[in-house]
């Protein structure tokens, strides 16, 4: 239990203070989640008054809706795309080869790369929600299931860690760029209902949007967080769950296939 805390606080540190030495760069990242609130809130103004029924079961609250897609796509993003980045940067440099062989639980080791991702996304999380409740009077509160919200963060990381860890197995096969993480925060940014309600959408693709862990991850948090909200909280969190087991099951077995076959061509690195 110490040796595999001691790892992951090793990759958060790292990670950490790899991000603090470019000060320029990581606040600007700051500034740019303020813009982003503003304009969210700002466009929310064109449904203030609208009382459309898409927008009834989340008591016509657009700015919540809508920032809360924002804040957990952007969180979503950080973890997704994090093992990918790091094993890529590791085949350039050849660090890879020596991180996987130096460990028997390559699983384990890719996981921990999520450490610092998984937490500075929450804080950027927090500071979306922050920013636009205490300077854009964002109406939200913890209206019930407040016991839920630990889980629901839970099964969103290990639902996106899955992503990350089937991204990461194309990347280690074919040694090229992340077009599964482009491809998938694509169809979840379309069909998902980050900027818009699921049910706005033509009823013959709604069942691409039951596939995606995005539609009962934001469900889940706007039952959690909207005043006055209709939304079914459980079973919103049952589904999130069977898709997240899924995911992290898929995950780690296309990963595993994918060092096995790495280690036995002799691919490890990039040349």
């Amino acid at each position: 239990m110490f040796k595999t805390l001691k790892i992951l606080l090793s990759f958060l540190k790292k990670d950490f203070q790899n991000a603090i030495s470019y000060k320029l760069q990581f606040v600007s990242s700051l500034f740019a989640i303020l813009f982003g609130t503003f304009i969210f809130f700002t466009f929310s103004k064109l449904f203030e008054n609208a009382n459309s029924p898409l927008l009834q079961e989340y008591n016509n609250n657009f700015f919540a809706f809508s920032l809360i897609g924002l804040a957990l796509t952007d969180f979503t993003f950080y973890i997704a795309k994090s093992i990918s980045q790091e094993i890529r940067n590791g085949q350039l440099n050849g660090t890879f080869e020596e991180l996987i062989l130096a460990s028997k639980n390559h699983i384990f080791i890719l996981i921990s790369i999520v450490s610092y991702p998984v937490v500075y996304g929450l804080l950027r999380l927090s500071f979306f929600l922050i920013i636009g409740v205490f300077i854009f009077n964002l109406d939200i509160e913890i209206v019930k299931g407040y016991a839920y919200m630990p889980l629901i963060l839970i099964l969103t990381i290990f639902s996106y860690l899955g992503i990350a860890l089937i991204s990461a197995s194309y990347t280690i096969i074919f040694k090229s760029g992340d077009p599964f993480n482009a491809l998938f925060f694509a169809v979840s940014g379309i069909f998902g209902g980050v900027i818009y309600p699921v049910k706005a959408l033509p009823e013959i693709s709604i069942f691409i949007s039951d596939l995606l862990p995005i539609t009962y991850i934001l469900e889940s948090l706007r039952a959690c967080l909207i005043p006055g909200n209709e939304l079914d909280l459980n079973s919103n969190i049952t589904s999130l769950s069977f898709i997240s087991l899924f995911l992290m099951t898929a995950g780690c077995l296309l990963c595993s296939l994918a060092m096995k076959r790495a280690k036995k061509t002799g691919s490890l690195i990039y040349y």
